[in-house]
């Protein structure tokens, strides 16, 4: 498959992704006029989508899928893969928690402000976000593996083809061919029995 073909695969599922988010963020504020409320909340659910998913998505696509899926290593694949997801979503949650340390976003979860500790149900909640960006990328991956193995199938074919036909070509003499035809031609007036025979050969 061609480069330019994949690279409109990815573009189209991030596109869709964030197209997603700007949705639930506008029915989540659309009574909310407050700008600097809304972009705090847009720069919070960008760094909560968008790190655990990324991760995820081109850890999958890169290494999970080569060295583990396709190699049919099943167990190992998920295993890894659930490792892959909380540890992107555990990246996730610290530079969430540094940037509203130091300033830069305003802590928009109240049980955190009121001293609970809601770090479990966030990572939890990134790690699925991750799991679902990851298969995605398998899904990605797997079709764009399929579709490259039909083609070398096939220009393999092809080849093989042709090198029978160049095999045969070289093999191949047509005088041999026109005084055996000949021979034939003159034997069946004699002899048709014999000269089905020496047909068959042919």
């Amino acid at each position: 498959m061609r480069k330019s073909f994949v690279l409109l695969f990815h573009i189209g599922f991030w596109l869709c992704y964030f197209l997603l988010v700007f949705i639930t963020l506008g029915l989540y504020y659309r009574s909310n006029h407050s700008v600097p409320l809304v972009m705090n909340a847009f720069k919070s659910i960008m760094l909560f989508a968008f790190i655990p998913s990324s991760i995820s998505y081109f850890t999958y696509y890169f290494l999970l899928f080569p060295r583990y899926l396709q190699q049919k290593k099943i167990l190992l694949s998920i295993v890894y893969g659930l490792l892959i997801s909380v540890g992107a979503a555990i990246i996730g949650y610290f530079l969430i928690r540094y940037f509203i340390e130091s300033g830069y976003l305003i802590d928009m979860d109240e049980g955190g402000k009121k001293g609970r500790s809601t770090a479990l149900t966030v990572i939890a909640v990134m790690t699925i976000i991750g799991l679902l960006c990851g298969i995605v990328a398998l899904v990605i991956k797997g079709f764009i593996t399929w579709f490259n193995e039909i083609k070398v199938k096939e220009e393999l074919k092809e080849k093989s083809h042709q090198m029978e036909m160049a095999l045969v070509k070289s093999q191949f003499d047509p005088h041999l061919l026109f005084n055996t035809i000949n021979n034939i031609d003159s034997l069946i007036l004699m002899d048709a029995v014999k000269a089905s025979e020496y047909l068959n050969k042919l």
